[in-house]
C-alpha cells in the first residue's frame, strides 16, 4: 500500500465536485466539519461510528537529533490528534 499526499485544497475541490457547488461553499463545509471534530475531540476522544476514532494523545518532551548537523534538538511536550479508521463492514 502506498501513501498519497493531499492538501486541504484538494479535499475542498473533491467536496465541491461531489456536492456540485462552488469551492467557497465546499471550503466552508470542510472547515465546519474539521472545526467540529477539533471541538468535540477536546474531551480527549471522539468516536464517529462507521468512520473512525479521533483521540488526543500527549507526547512528552524529548531530545531529538537534527539530521543535517547531527546536533541534539529539544522538542517540547505537545498534544497530538490521532485517527484510527473504523473497520469496514463486511
Amino acid at each position: 500500500m502506498t501513501a498519497s499526499n493531499a492538501s486541504k485544497t484538494d479535499l475542498i475541490k473533491s467536496v465541491a465536485r461531489e456536492m456540485d457547488t462552488a469551492d467557497a461553499a465546499a471550503g466552508r463545509a470542510v472547515d465546519a466539519v474539521l472545526n467540529g471534530i477539533a471541538e468535540l475531540a477536546t474531551g480527549r476522544k471522539l468516536i464517529l461510528r462507521g468512520f473512525g476514532t479521533f483521540e488526543v494523545r500527549h507526547k512528552p518532551a524529548r531530545t531529538a537529533r537534527n539530521v543535517q548537523t547531527g546536533l541534539p534538538v529539544e522538542v517540547a511536550a505537545r498534544d497530538v490528534l490521532t485517527f484510527k479508521a473504523a473497520r469496514p463492514r463486511a
